[in-house]
């Protein structure tokens, strides 16, 4: 692995979620998160938005690869340590990432909520990424953060005030838009353009299974008994 690569890179920056995240890594003081670098299709609007967001910051890369060909994003994998990929739909815009950062050992983290296809990549790459000691982490934003968040609480909750732990957590989400916020507010477009990936494709088998990503069938049952989904 050559010193030349990058600790990080945001791939898919110019996005709603890509912007979000690069105003908070701004927040962070410039020696504390080693050399990172931007990427995404338009070096022009990189540019652009570097030069809108972090005016006379010369410390931030900027890589440009299009998630469509495999060999940018080969080229893009092979310059970083680790690839933030934040530009979904997944299931039209991820396989190449995958692939590319198993084949460089680059470690690979996303906020995807397809899981019909992270249940594809982890049968396809799980393997190969755990032989070079790859880290393939999904789903590593909202999709999954706030009920783990909640059932931890609860289990906290249950050891501190009663001296016992939990056997079985049950999360009820009730989301309440606050007032002024319109749809733009509310979905990004990658959200949009999976939600019209999803209508095109149509409904994947397994979507409402808990223990979609279980290899093991006695503790996928086992977890389907435990903690079924129930959507009303």
């Amino acid at each position: 692995m050559s010193d030349e690569r990058y600790d990080f890179t945001l791939f898919g920056a110019t996005g709603f979620t890509g912007q979000e995240a690069l105003r908070h890594l701004l927040t962070k003081p410039a020696d504390t998160l080693g050399r990172w670098a931007i990427a995404g299709r338009d070096r022009a609007r990189l540019t652009a938005l570097l030069e809108r967001m972090a005016p006379g910051r010369d410390d931030i890369g900027i890589l440009v690869a299009d998630s469509s060909a495999a060999s940018a994003m080969d080229a893009l994998a092979a310059q970083t340590r680790v690839l933030i990929h934040l530009a979904g739909p997944y299931a039209r815009h991820g396989d190449h990432a995958i692939r590319a950062c198993v084949a460089h050992g680059t470690h690979y983290i996303d906020l995807t909520g397809e899981i019909p296809w992270v249940r594809r990549m982890v049968r396809d790459h799980h393997e190969s990424a755990a032989q070079k000691k790859i880290k393939l982490v999904f789903t590593a934003g909202y999709e999954a953060l706030p009920f783990d968040l909640l059932t931890l609480l609860a289990v906290r909750t249950m050891r501190e005030r009663h001296g016992v732990d939990c056997r079985r957590v049950d999360v009820v989400a009730d989301t309440e838009v606050p007032e002024g916020t319109g749809a733009g507010d509310m979905l990004s477009g990658g959200t949009v353009n999976t939600m019209r990936e999803s209508l095109r494709t149509g409904p994947e088998e397994g979507m409402d299974d808990p223990a979609a990503l279980i290899g093991d069938e006695a503790e996928a049952r086992a977890i389907r008994e435990r903690s079924p989904v129930e959507v009303t």
